[in-house]
């Protein structure tokens, strides 16, 4: 048992002679420890490592830098979101009123003349209606007084008339430019 012990107690080769510590042979050097030389078992001193131990656990200063990275990453995906969102709806506004079209050009051919209103070419649609546009508010139909053709289109997100965010489908928005 005493030579156990002073295996134990034999001098690090990294340590200083004199100055009273003495480490524990290990297998790993990274994993040293020096520990106090005639510690006490009683008492919070016993074998109580000289180099100081890792914290565990993240500080607040890292909470927070994570919080506020997370938050900015956040903002900028919502803001994207939102725009792919609008973009979405003019879209779809786009599309329905090509379907729009399509109808009333059906109708024209059965008919040989314009519809007056947009509901008249309900059975021409799928669902047998006429659609409301993403922001809930009716497709404007013209029918032009000359019976050249007609014009479908959107108020668009203001919900009103003749603003720039009207929306038209793609061949009326180029020949507007």
């Amino acid at each position: 048992m005493e030579e156990k012990e002073e295996n134990e107690m034999k001098l690090d080769p990294g340590s200083r002679e004199g100055s009273g510590c003495k480490a524990p042979r290990s297998e790993s050097p990274r994993r040293t420890l020096m520990y106090v030389e005639g510690a006490s078992d009683e008492g919070n001193d016993a074998d109580r490592p000289l180099s100081r131990a890792r914290p565990r656990g993240f500080s607040l200063v890292e909470i927070m830098v994570v919080i506020a990275i997370i938050g900015l990453i956040a903002g900028v995906v919502g803001v994207a979101v939102v725009n792919a969102l609008k973009e979405g709806e003019v879209r779809t506004a786009r599309i329905q009123i090509g379907n729009l079209n399509t109808a009333v050009k059906t109708y024209r051919t059965t008919h040989r003349s314009f519809p007056d209103t947009l509901e008249e070419v309900s059975k021409y649609l799928e669902g047998g209606k006429v659609p409301l546009d993403p922001w809930d508010q009716p497709y404007l139909y013209l029918k032009k007084s000359d019976a050249s053709g007609f014009e479908i289109h959107s108020k668009g997100p203001d919900k009103a008339d003749g603003t720039d965010d009207d929306v038209f489908t793609e061949e009326r928005k180029t020949d507007k430019r």
